[in-house]
């Protein structure tokens, strides 16, 4: 299905409603391992085809692409791989398909040595970065970024319950106790979020780098620690004992940023799919004054909190905010209440809660949908409201500039 403008768990999110917890975890996996394979994928299949891609549908492209994924990356067995792929070509349009993609499976399965070696001949990072980064770090450099890339990066958690931080407790080879007392899943975190423990919500993601000073420092009472790292790694509330949040009025303190770690202007967007600045306002950051981060602030907060209002009614902020202390969920202080409840969306995923205990009322628009689903569409709107804002505001500009260089570009004959 076309997935423009969404993220990748958005798109998966879309599509994997109804799907068991087993079925979830094994498709997200799939689309992941294809999708940090596209490059490779596209040659090996331009090559292995008869007459390459072209003509072939790119729906069909893409049933092949993680059929090749399942079978040879995977390593699901070969009976299993060629037929689950082949029953995805089912429709009139598709099914003439079939014998072609069976052929290929078949094939890979029988010259599979041949094939990984082309896979593993190509990159995975894109030939545009990786030309750059070669010119800047060198080749050796390069082979060492491309083989951390085709790597499943772990899920590091701290758990709460001390009986549940040994492996053993969570499936096994699943999961690996780690020396700071964390556990790291080693197959991803959507089986462990819909097992019995993760249902419980009494655990967090944090990175073991992130959590080391925690495990290094021991405990602190009676001591004063200041955090000084630029980036939300949720070290505070994992210090023991548990430190008491510290929110000094924002007129006598210095304005923190937005920042959650998560920044797409990197990747050329004009609005951050993370913290939801304009590109320009991640960049002079640093360089603004207390009242210009403030106005910033403001905008964020209100187009923020006139989104959530559309789905729950903030009845008790105290209580909201004690029961997100309690689950060391990080929270940005400096929003309104309703600025909180995306938090707590996240953190509960499709598991059912009773908003009351957070003093929350959940309006008509939020019935029938689970917290994860709710703070999908909520972050939707929300960065939609935002980019609305930034066209009307800056975008023209940006749009001529960006029409100028196509035209350019063109006349190079460069696309």
């Amino acid at each position: 299905m076309p997935a423009a403008g969404l993220s990748l768990d958005e798109a998966f999110n879309r599509q994997a409603k109804g799907l068991s917890p087993r079925d979830r975890a094994f498709a997200w996996r799939l689309a992941r391992t294809a999708m940090r394979y596209h490059g490779p994928l596209l040659h090996l299949m331009t090559e292995v085809l008869e007459r390459g891609r072209s003509g072939v549908p790119p729906f069909v492209q893409a049933v092949l692409r993680l059929g090749l994924t399942d079978l040879l990356l995977l390593e699901t067995p070969p009976h299993a791989a060629v037929s689950s792929t082949v029953n995805l070509l089912g429709t009139r349009a598709t099914s003439r398909y079939r014998g072609m993609v069976n052929a290929v499976l078949r094939r890979a399965d029988r010259e599979r040595a041949d094939f990984l070696d082309k896979l593993r001949a190509q990159p995975v990072i894109p030939h545009w970065l990786a030309e750059r980064w070669r010119s800047n770090w060198g080749e050796t450099a390069l082979a060492t970024f491309d083989q951390l890339a085709r790597e499943e990066a772990p899920v590091d958690l701290c758990l709460v319950d001390e009986a549940a931080r040994s492996a053993e407790a969570l499936n096994g080879d699943e999961a690996t106790a780690l020396p700071t007392g964390q556990v790291r899943l080693n197959r991803g975190l959507t089986a462990f979020q819909d097992s019995p423990e993760g249902a419980a919500g009494r655990w967090w993601v944090q990175d073991f780098g992130a959590h080391l000073p925690i495990a290094a420092l021991g405990d602190l009472s009676g001591k004063t620690a200041i955090d000084r790292c630029a980036a939300p790694g949720g070290k505070i509330p994992s210090t023991p004992p548990r430190l008491p949040r510290y929110n000094p009025p924002m007129s006598k303190s210095r304005i923190g940023t937005p920042c959650i770690g998560v920044c797409s202007t990197v990747f050329g967007d004009t609005v951050c799919r993370g913290c939801r600045r304009f590109s320009h306002e991640v960049v002079d950051w640093n360089a603004y004054s207390e009242e210009q981060k403030r106005l910033v602030w403001r905008r964020l907060d209100q187009l923020l909190t006139l989104v959530v209002g559309n789905y729950f009614q903030v009845v008790d902020a105290g209580a909201l905010a004690a029961q997100l202390d309690y689950q060391n969920l990080r929270y940005q202080t400096q929003l309104s209440p309703e600025g909180w409840v995306p938090e707590l969306l996240k953190a509960a995923g499709r598991q059912r809660i009773d908003y009351a205990v957070f003093g929350l009322r959940a309006l008509p628009d939020a019935e029938g949908l689970t917290p994860r689903d709710l703070y999908d569409l909520i972050s939707k709107e929300c960065h939609a409201l935002n980019q609305a804002h930034y066209d009307r505001s800056f975008g023209r500009p940006v749009g001529i500039t960006g029409e100028l260089v196509r035209h350019a570009a063109r006349e190079k004959g460069l696309f």
